[in-house]
């Protein structure tokens, strides 16, 4: 008994797979903090250099220096830029200063510069000025509107940072609660982060913990991600092995208890200093090291936290540079991962050509060694060249098989054994039935025959759905198919979709009338989509054929060519025939 296969699951599959593996190649969770209050930093050109050569994807500043945005053009890198705290004021009270704000520090340089986040202030709810946090929610919205006012809404996210001092508890991480004081500020902030998709960015340092606590005997290597019994919360039941995980969990807590379960956590600073004053508790070299490369390790084995299994949350480290105009304690000044003269202070694991440490107690699955290998990448090398031939050999050969099994029966009875002739012949009769059934006789035929089935149950109800499908793909124009492929702006400001344009009613409203067209946008694989009624100057005509549209569709998008240009909206209905036909909608 044969089994066949439909060639999209294979497809499927193999894409699945091959995302699988490009995917778990990349480390897109990891950042660095790129601070600048220093005298001694390389040129920002260098440093671009030195993070195309680590495992870091993503770079924080604290402003928004242009040396630095443009120097980052072209890595690839995710560029989180920020605005000062002396800001938030004029944010907040003058959506023009926002909005000159964006017009200097984000469009010249997006999208060649992939600024992915724009953090309003710095952890200021826990600051003492309160004239400041009140600002705070009216800066960040003032910021989105700018944003938006560009078309970059939906591509460069507005969030601000938080401390962990906005918790009133943390312990156990079950119980995390946000201070009753800052509530009505939070509660703005939370509601704008869950409208937009944008981050909630906290900065968890288990080394503060560690430091206000030195007490416990097992504090430190449950901190540095060492072999420790672990703690247990008592209320969920759920053992913690590590300080960062507990944390961040009662970060998840006390969002999910003020009802924003569906926001995301980033991580916007997190470190440890090698060196302090010889009062200070904790800073080395090796506390540095364990905690970083430990950090490092966790996040890359995808193990989570309890709360939030399978997943790194996007984590941010402290810091790429020491800065050593920094006041306060030496702790301050000792952060680093690199010397200015780019070499490095301590091994944390972030060369691309490091093999995860094997002796960490937070170990990468196999599978993860496995496909960074070389003969991993070779061989999907060989599956991305294989892929299209082989689907393309399946599905002919089955083409090929199936339309010659209509006439090869008839040919094998009367001992014709001729591989193809059937499908010649299917092919041929195909052809015919074309010619026929485009003459007069043949069109009062099928006209009948549709009038017959269209009175039989159920039967009606697949061949009009079926003839729908074919209509749309149908070479005749004249025909109830699709006319144009269309881009109109849905399903928000600065986010296309693409469409079909099937035909054009009249919207009459009162004495008024306005021409809309009938956009159909589908999703895979055409079945499903929207149909929506847009104005004629709201659609972009892409110079694309229907085909070709259908094919961008099939594919997910993967057949988009690199550049789409507009045609001309009046030359195009100047030309075009037969026209439409109208409706009319009262």
């Amino acid at each position: 008994m044969a089994i066949l296969v439909f060639p999209s699951a294979i497809l499927l599959s193999f894409f699945h797979l091959f995302l699988t593996f490009n995917l778990a190649n990349s480390e897109p969770f990891l950042g660095v903090n790129y601070g600048q209050v220093a005298d001694n930093l390389p040129p920002p050109s260098a440093t671009a250099k030195l993070l195309q050569s680590t495992a870091i994807e993503k770079v924080r500043l604290y402003g928004s220096d242009p040396t630095i945005i443009k120097a980052l053009a072209n890595t690839g890198k995710g560029i989180v830029i920020g605005t000062a705290n002396g800001d938030v004021p004029s944010l907040a009270s003058d959506p023009n200063f926002a909005k000159i704000w964006v017009a200097t520090n984000v469009v010249p340089y997006y999208p060649a510069s992939n600024i992915i986040l724009v953090t309003v202030g710095n952890e200021v709810i826990t600051s003492t000025d309160q004239n400041l946090m009140n600002q705070l929610v009216p800066a960040v919205q003032n910021v989105q509107n700018a944003l938006d006012a560009v078309s970059l809404g939906g591509k460069v996210k507005v969030s601000t940072v938080h401390s962990m001092a906005v918790l009133s508890n943390s312990e156990p991480p079950s119980a995390g609660k946000f201070h009753a004081e800052y509530n009505t500020v939070l509660q703005g902030l939370l509601s704008f982060n869950n409208a937009t998709g944008s981050p909630f960015a906290i900065n968890p340092y288990p080394y503060f913990a560690f430091r206000d606590d030195p007490g416990r005997a097992e504090n430190l290597e449950y901190c540095l991600f060492q072999p420790n019994s672990g703690r247990v919360d008592s209320n969920s039941n759920l053992k913690y092995m590590n300080m960062f995980d507990a944390q961040v969990d009662a970060v998840r807590s006390a969002l999910d208890s003020s009802g924003f379960k569906n926001v995301e956590i980033v991580v916007a600073e997190t470190g440890w200093p090698y060196k302090g004053d010889n009062n200070e508790i904790g800073p080395s070299l090796e506390n540095a090291k364990g905690y970083n490369s430990g950090l490092i390790s966790h996040l890359r084995s995808m193990v989570g936290t309890p709360l939030m299994p399978g997943k790194s949350v996007d984590t941010y480290l402290f810091a790429l540079y020491d800065e050593d105009l920094k006041p306060g304690p030496a702790s301050e000044r000792a952060f680093g991962l690199y010397n200015p003269d780019q070499s490095m202070i301590y091994d944390a694991g972030l060369s691309q050509q490091q093999q995860i440490n094997t002796t960490s107690p937070v170990m990468a699955p196999a599978f993860s060694k496995v496909i960074r290998s070389w003969a991993s990448k070779k061989f999907m090398s060989g599956c991305v060249i294989l892929l299209p031939i082989a689907i393309t050999f399946y599905v002919t050969w089955g083409f090929v098989r199936f339309v010659d099994g209509f006439f090869s029966p008839i040919y094998n009875h009367l001992g014709i054994n001729i591989f193809g002739l059937g499908f010649v012949t299917s092919l041929t009769f195909i052809f015919l039935v074309g010619i026929f059934m485009s003459s007069w006789l043949g069109a009062s035929v099928l006209t009948l025959g549709e009038w017959f089935i269209k009175k039989m149950p159920f039967v009606s109800y697949i061949y009009a759905a079926s003839k729908q499908i074919s209509t749309a793909i149908s070479p005749d124009q004249s025909s109830n198919a699709f006319k144009e492929v269309a881009i109109i702006r849905h399903p928000r400001v600065g986010e296309y979709a693409l469409g079909f344009i099937t035909s054009s009613v009249v919207l009459q409203r009162n004495r008024d009338e306005e021409e809309l067209y009938c956009v159909y946008v589908p999703t895979n694989h055409l079945y499903l989509g929207d149909i929506l009624l847009i104005s004629p100057n709201d659609v972009l005509r892409p110079n694309l054929s229907v085909r070709e549209g259908i094919e961008i569709v099939i594919s997910g998008g993967m057949s988009v060519p690199q550049i789409l240009t507009t045609v001309d909206a009046q030359a195009k209905l100047a030309t075009r025939k037969p026209s439409f036909e109208t409706s009319q909608v009262k």
